[in-house]
């Protein structure tokens, strides 16, 4: 092999190892267009974000606005979301009253989702059995 044909060799695998780095790189560059799960929320106050996903394309997120639990999920590898439900309502929970805080979520491939939180120092938890649609009531 001549030297003019083992410089060709050499710069081309350069070549080639230089453009597959950057389509690599270029893959891990972009990871998803972003959808807006809640919107128009004017002086509210999203804190404590917590999400959960399943591997068959299930996921789940829960927050706490303005001092209230929300939930909503999507079965759709996060394409599309539900409409973002409170877990519980003021009048008939005293679980959701001025000082709910630090969800936690976990959720399994048979479609259960549970949550849980704090109020007023007291633990809360709530528990759904077909992919978060309806949740039981929360106990203490």
């Amino acid at each position: 092999m001549t030297f003019a044909m083992l410089m060709i060799s050499i710069l081309s695998c350069m070549l080639i190892f230089l453009i597959c780095i950057t389509i690599q790189n270029s893959y891990a560059l972009y990871f998803g267009h972003d959808i807006p799960i809640v919107t128009n929320l004017g002086n509210s106050s999203i804190l404590s974000i917590q999400i959960a996903a399943t591997e068959k394309g299930d996921v789940y997120l829960t927050w706490v606005n303005n001092n209230n639990i929300y939930f909503t999920s999507s079965h759709n590898n996060g394409d599309k979301f539900s409409p973002p439900i409170l877990l519980g309502d003021n009048n008939t929970s005293s679980s959701l009253s001025s000082s709910s805080s630090l969800p936690q979520i976990a959720a399994t491939e048979k479609g259960d989702v549970y949550l849980t939180w704090v109020n007023n120092n007291n633990i809360y938890f709530t528990s759904s059995h077909n992919n978060g649609d309806k949740f039981s009531p929360p106990i203490l």
